[in-house]
């Protein structure tokens, strides 16, 4: 939709083959959304430690952040997808460092909400591969 819209392509104009290609493809996949599956609680055990683990990233097109909450009980470890927040990057052209701190931020806010809802983990990870959110955080 960006693409089509950065291209200046009119409401009522037939759209380029090539977008019809990526819509078809992303239409092929829509059918495993129904394996998807959200379980009701998070574990049912009483655990020793829960540590929050959240990770970022961006592309030229988005940047998007997901938490998991990881748990130990008697030397068995077990992992649960939490949440996750997405964002189109801006229509504006941005660099990937920026949007990869765009990312960064957006997990502060979703772990800041986690925390004040779950209120067990231990310690806090954030995970990221971008030099310069890896760099500014360091400095502080």
């Amino acid at each position: 939709m960006q693409e089509a819209w950065r291209g200046k392509i009119g409401w009522d104009e037939m759209l380029p083959v090539e977008f019809e290609h990526k819509y078809r493809l992303w239409e092929k996949t829509m059918h495993l959304m129904s394996k998807c599956t959200i379980p009701r609680r998070f574990f049912a055990e009483n655990y020793d430690d829960f540590t929050l683990h959240i990770f970022t990233d961006a592309s030229a097109y988005a940047y998007a952040t997901c938490t998991f909450l990881r748990c130990e009980f008697k030397g068995q470890v077990k992992v649960k997808l939490i949440a996750t927040k997405a964002r189109l990057a801006p229509m504006k052209k941005s660099t990937i460092p920026r949007l990869e701190l765009l990312g960064a931020a957006l997990g502060d806010r979703l772990a800041e909400t986690v925390h004040s809802i779950l209120r067990t983990a231990s310690k806090t990870y954030f995970w990221s591969d971008s030099i310069v959110f890896l760099s500014l955080t360091k400095k502080k």
